[in-house]
């Protein structure tokens, strides 16, 4: 009669990816196989002592490699360590006894580049606010690296502008409602598991308006000085004459918003003033000048 010895089998079935300098750690199995779906430890191995690296397994890689920053603890059946670069290995394990029944297997161990999110223009800087308006339609969409590649994208926590909605590429698009300064946890998983949370503010003027009321009296050859005034929008802010002509003698400063000058006559001047602001968004009223003698 001939005695048949049950064989070895490494029963890990596959190995998740790493992530570039994250530590990684997954201990591998085996099995002795003696018929088909009979599959057991190897005899005095209880599963504390396989953990443990008392029972009498040897791990090896015998072709390929493993990823850069990895190691296979010949022991215990690890793979450990911390991934140093992106990429795909492939390679073969072997498992053995004492006795010289082994067993091998090939596996893939794909390492990715940690997850990460950028928020290019119109966002703001990193770890500067976005700043919009009441009313200006907003466009702009968070990009993401790293990871697998396949993104889903969600509000982790507090809250967009009135108005604004992320979409499921990472979108955030509307037309502000209300002003005021609101912050938003933004999070990106990808397809393997890894997440990442970025925080984004968003300032939100008033819409841009003209705030001063009546422009004061002229007197003809007395300095005149009117200082105009814009609620909301965003700076800078520049100033022109839309429409009628300032009285002889008085300029606009159109960066400061000041009208200085003597006027050199006398008369009812209408003049229409508008202010523009770095959104491109413009106000205009219209205002009477009387310059007396």
């Amino acid at each position: 009669m001939i005695a048949v010895q049950p064989g070895v089998i490494v029963t890990t079935e596959s190995i998740v990816p790493g992530t570039v300098g994250v530590v990684f750690n997954v201990a591998l199995s085996a099995h002795v196989i003696s018929g088909p779906g009979q599959l057991s430890l190897p005899s005095g191995c209880a599963s504390t002592e396989l953990a443990s690296g008392s029972c009498p397994l040897t791990w090896s890689v015998v072709q390929g490699q493993l990823p850069g920053g990895l190691r296979l603890n010949p022991v215990t059946g690890a793979i450990w360590g911390t991934p140093a670069a992106e990429g795909s290995s492939l390679f073969i394990v072997r498992a053995a006894l004492d006795d010289g029944r082994a067993g091998t297997k090939s596996f893939t161990i794909a390492v990715r580049r940690p997850l990460a999110i950028e928020a290019p223009r119109p966002f703001g800087a990193p770890g500067q606010p976005t700043l919009w308006e009441v009313g200006v339609p907003f466009a702009a969409r968070f990009v993401g690296s790293g990871g697998s590649g396949a993104y889903s994208w969600s509000l982790a926590d507090g809250a967009l502008p009135k108005g604004l909605v992320l979409g499921g590429e990472g979108t955030v698009a509307g037309t502000p409602r209300v002003s005021g300064s609101f912050q938003a946890t933004i999070h990106l998983v990808d397809s393997e598991g890894r997440t990442v949370d970025q925080t984004t503010v968003i300032r939100v003027a008033s819409r841009l308006a003209i705030g001063t009321h009546k422009l004061p009296l002229g007197k003809l050859g007395r300095n005149y000085r009117a200082n105009l005034a814009s609620t909301g929008g965003l700076a800078p802010k520049s100033w022109k004459v839309q429409n009628g002509v300032l009285p002889s003698g008085i300029r606009l400063d159109r960066a400061r918003g000041v009208l200085t000058g003597r006027p050199a006559r006398a008369g009812r001047y209408h003049v229409t003033l508008e202010v523009a602001d770095a959104l491109g968004v413009t106000s205009s009223k219209a205002f009477v000048i009387d310059v007396v003698s």
